[in-house]
């Protein structure tokens, strides 16, 4: 853990300094901020995993979002295709406003509807669908 723990480390400093050298913007705060949230989402699935818990759809959904990466893929890539950094801008990324948001519940879904049957025996959270279903008492199949 301490290797990739330090690489990673290590690469989002890069990334930083990259950004800093290019466009005169600070943001290794951001990135550390927007990884230990990943981080984070992952450490709450794990304890619902290893508790035996089901979170609610809510729960599921307002974790699930940000556990997708998609909110930090985003917001790296945001630095290196914009010529500007705004504190606008800035301040609507630490708060994943708008298609970071939007997308990744996109992404979410995508990711949740591909989840096979395999992949929960071997020890996958359960996903938004399944958390839904628990939940609302529904099944799989519904009548047309």
């Amino acid at each position: 853990m301490k290797v990739l723990i330090s690489a990673l480390f290590k690469t989002t400093e890069a990334i930083a300094q990259e950004i800093l050298n290019e466009k005169g913007v600070d943001v290794i705060s951001y990135l550390k901020k927007w990884w230990a949230d990943l981080c984070n989402s992952y450490l709450v699935e794990a304890k619902w995993y290893h508790s035996g818990y089901t979170p609610s759809f809510d729960e599921y959904w307002n974790n699930g979002w940000i556990s997708i990466s998609n909110p930090l893929i985003m917001v790296h890539a945001y630095f290196y295709v914009t010529k500007e950094t705004t504190n606008e801008a800035l301040d609507d990324l630490m708060n994943y406003n708008g298609i970071i948001r939007w997308s990744s519940m996109i992404f979410r879904l995508i990711d949740d509807l591909g989840t096979s049957k395999h992949e929960l025996e071997r020890g996958d959270v359960l996903k938004a669908i399944k958390c839904y279903m628990l939940e609302k008492g529904v099944s799989e199949l519904l009548s047309t």
